[in-house]
């Protein structure tokens, strides 16, 4: 984290000003905000509500006060290319000018994970964006406080000195 944070006046984005601009994706929660050379990219988790669909959305700010763009999506089961789903996004992370964006499968074997990566100045793109990993990214162990793999959203952490350093929330026995 890159800290101190501080609270804005208005929040990014409000679901009820974004509802029906975005196909059947029509919830936007769990942003990522990252500074870019000339401006600011938040990638947003979505999800389509009944139709059981998650994505990855993305908006633009000259500065973390915004004002903030219209969400674009970047990430779904509506990309011509494969897409595992169905998998939930959060958090992203950079590091060296590209950027990540994890997602756990949201069914019962939470173990399955794919990547997707963007080099960070154009993933407002969607076709920067690719699959870098597909399966098993995350171990998997008998340990007590990994009964049943990871849980929550998915991995997140930072690089400091060469070393990754991951926040792995699991769900425990």
């Amino acid at each position: 984290p890159a800290g101190p944070f501080q609270r804005l006046a208005r929040p990014i984005f409000r679901n009820s000003e974004i509802f029906g601009k975005m196909g059947m994706l029509d919830r936007l929660y769990g942003a990522t905000a990252l500074p870019r050379k000339d401006d600011w990219i938040a990638l947003i988790l979505c999800d389509s509500g009944n139709h059981y669909s998650w994505g990855l959305a993305c908006m633009t700010a000259p500065g973390p006060e915004g004002p903030w763009s219209e969400p674009t999506l970047l990430l779904s089961v509506q990309r011509p290319e494969y897409f595992p789903a169905p998998v939930e996004f959060f958090p992203c992370f950079a590091v060296d000018e590209r950027v990540y964006a994890p997602a756990t499968s949201v069914c019962k074997n939470r173990n399955y994970q794919a990547v997707f990566a963007a080099d960070l100045e154009s993933a407002h793109l969607p076709a920067a964006w690719a699959l870098t990993s597909d399966g098993g990214v995350w171990h998997s162990r008998r340990d007590p406080d990994e009964r049943h793999g990871i849980w929550g959203q998915t991995f997140h952490g930072f690089v400091h000195g060469g070393k990754f350093t991951v926040m792995y929330p699991s769900k425990d026995g």
